[in-house]
């Protein structure tokens, strides 16, 4: 979370180093993904409020930037955030039911 705020909240200017060529969007579903697989892994028995946190941690950055000055809030890069948590805790349930069934 610490990397991912960092990276949200740092001028447009630093962050050209090629690996942030990608799509925004991807960038935003792709680290929103990582960041539920690994609270959901870190703390299996929150389950849907671990995914709530996510995205209330996503409004925060979105409304961070927009104090920022040189970093502006977008409703678009909260959906992406929105659709990256969604598939890391669909992913999580489903190797919860396929890897970790007790029965």
């Amino acid at each position: 979370m610490i990397v991912v705020s960092a990276l949200s909240l740092s001028p447009l200017e630093l962050l050209t180093v090629p690996i942030f060529d990608w799509w925004d969007k991807a960038q935003h579903a792709l680290a929103f993904l990582v960041l539920t697989c690994l609270g959901l892994l870190a703390y299996p028995r929150l389950g849907w409020r671990m995914a709530a946190s996510m995205l209330a941690f996503g409004i925060t950055i979105e409304f961070m930037q927009y104090f920022t000055g040189y970093r502006y809030a977008e409703l678009s890069d909260f959906l992406a955030d929105l659709v990256g948590v969604t598939l890391g805790f669909l992913t999580m349930k489903f190797a919860e039911n396929k890897w970790f069934k007790t029965t």
